[in-house]
Parts: structure tokens; C-alpha cells; sequence
């Protein structure tokens, strides 16, 4: 093996959900090194002029992938979307990147157009002597694990079924921003974020949840929404951490949702929310103890 033979992931790695996986999982099987092709922007974005929302941050979606062993080929879509699917693998994949062994999901495309399919890329791979291993497509419950089923999951509460097809629990990174400080005086300090652009809607209301904060990992409960009961515009992430003493405030942290708990909601008053909070915080408790939803 000479200098920089590469086994080359390719894809969209929008969600990095299980299929996601499976594509890049298959680069680390070659004797090559293996690297991820990841787009700076994502391909609609160029060819639509609109990207579906975010499942995952550029930073989150870089740190997992590396954390599996993988190395990151940064490409500039707009400087390959216009390019024949031909052209794309022969100066790119191979003369640039010196790719000797490819993986991919069965439907992938590329090339302008997406004229590009797997069945055009294995006759090249066999003309320039490259490997190339095609993932078989990920299911749950009978259905294809797509980024658009996770994100209507997502957007539906069903948290469980959208971890399922992540294979991971669905995650967001962001800053601790100041708050009304009212959680304070019910008893349950909270850290609040807010959410990127363009990141995916996530069901109003009250999730079971893991904090990671410095790598320790802390159980919580988490509100996502407009806070009806104190009159909330802007929708945010509100997280209770059980148990945990210290000063957060412009610190980022990491907030894992494990379980829908239940629909935002009014209350008549701070004390009804206050006992609401206590008894969502005991049910994210054990959860988090039994590693199971207990409701």
C-alpha cells in the first residue's frame, strides 16, 4: 500500500443515523485508511436553494465521525455539483483523493444531476480497479431509516423510535445563555439554549434527558418549547439537571433526549408547575437509573 490509499465513505451524512454508519463502517474494513467525504453545505442547499433541517451540528456530526477512527475529506459542493458523475469520480475520487476502495448506500447518487447511480459507479470502480462495498439499507419496525423519518419522529415525540434509527441517542450541542432565573426560586435551577438555525423542530414539551457537561454525564429533564406558563416567545431547550451544583452560564453543554415524558402545558400556577417539575424529574431519575422507560 502506497502513501494516502484512501477507502473512501460516500454519502450526504446529513442525520448520521444508522445507515449513515453503516456506509462509513464499511470504509474502516480495507486494508486503506479510511476517510469520510463530507460536503460543507448540504447538496439541496445548492441545488434547491433550500436545505431540509438539521439533525446533527457540523461540530457533532465531525466529532463522532472522528471518534470512530475516520478521517474527513472536506469538499466544497458548489465546486463539484455541476460536474458529470464520470468526471466527478476520475479527477476527484481518484486523481485528488487517490481513493483505492469506496462505500456507499444502495440508493446513492452523484455526479450533476445525480445522474450518478450505484450501478454507474461499480462499472468504474471495476475500470480503475477499486473496490467498492454498497451497505445494505438500515430498517426499524419495517421501515427504511431515513433523515426524513427521523426528522417526522422528531417533530411527532417519538423520541424512542428516532434514537432507534440514529442508532444513538439524538443529541444538540449549545451555550448556556441567561435566563429568568425563575427556576431558581421554584427550586429547580435550569439552563437555558437556544437552538442553531435551521435545526430541526422538535415536539413541544417535556422530555426524560442526559446533560453531559466536561465529558460527566448528569440525568435531567428538559422542556423544549415557549414555556406557556411564564410567557415564553422565543422557542428554547429549558433543562432541569438533577443533582448538579455549579455555574454554567455561557458554557456549552450537551443535551441527550431519551423519552417524550409529556405535552408542554399551562399551569394555573408557579406551584403547580414547581410540583410538575418534581415529578417529571423523579420519572427522568429512574430512567436514567434503569436505562428503560418506566411510564
Amino acid at each position: 500500500m502506497s502513501v494516502n490509499e484512501k477507502s473512501i465513505a460516500l454519502g450526504t451524512f446529513d442525520g448520521l443515523h444508522k445507515g449513515h454508519l453503516q456506509v462509513i463502517l464499511q470504509s474502516e474494513k480495507d486494508k486503506y485508511d479510511p476517510y469520510v467525504l463530507l460536503f460543507d453545505v448540504h447538496p439541496l442547499s445548492v441545488i434547491t436553494g433550500k436545505a431540509p433541517c438539521s439533525l446533527i451540528t457540523d461540530e457533532m456530526r465531525r466529532d463522532i465521525i472522528e471518534s470512530l477512527g475516520v478521517k474527513i475529506i472536506d469538499v466544497s459542493f458548489s465546486e463539484i455539483a455541476d460536474l458529470p458523475y464520470d468526471e466527478f469520480f476520475k479527477k476527484y475520487l481518484i486523481e485528488k483523493y487517490n481513493a483505492k476502495a469506496l462505500s456507499c448506500g444502495e440508493n446513492y447518487t452523484f455526479g450533476a444531476r445525480g445522474e450518478g447511480n450505484v450501478e454507474k459507479l461499480r462499472k468504474l470502480c471495476e475500470e480503475y480497479s477499486v473496490e467498492l462495498h454498497i451497505a445494505p439499507t438500515q430498517t426499524y419496525n419495517g421501515e427504511t431509516v431515513s433523515s426524513t423519518k427521523i426528522r417526522n419522529l422528531l417533530s411527532d415525540g417519538d423520541i424512542r423510535a428516532a434514537n432507534a434509527m440514529l442508532g444513538r441517542e439524538f443529541s444538540y450541542r449549545s451555550i448556556v445563555v441567561d435566563g429568568d432565573k425563575r427556576g431558581r426560586t421554584l427550586g429547580f435551577p435550569t439552563a437555558n439554549q437556544f437552538f442553531p438555525d435551521n435545526f430541526v423542530k422538535l415536539k413541544f414539551g417535556v422530555y426524560a434527558s442526559k446533560t453531559v457537561i466536561d465529558g460527566e454525564v448528569y440525568p435531567s429533564v428538559t422542556n423544549i418549547g415557549i414555556r406557556p406558563t411564564v410567557h415564553t416567545e422565543r422557542y428554547r431547550s429549558e433543562t432541569y439537571i438533577i443533582n448538579f451544583q455549579g455555574d454554567i452560564y455561557g458554557k456549552e453543554i450537551e443535551i441527550r433526549l431519551t423519552d417524550f415524558l409529556r405535552p408542554e402545558e399551562k399551569f394555573g400556577s408557579l406551584s403547580e408547575l414547581s410540583k410538575a417539575i418534581e415529578h417529571d424529574s423523579k420519572i427522568s431519575q429512574e430512567i436514567f437509573n434503569n436505562n428503560t422507560c418506566i411510564i
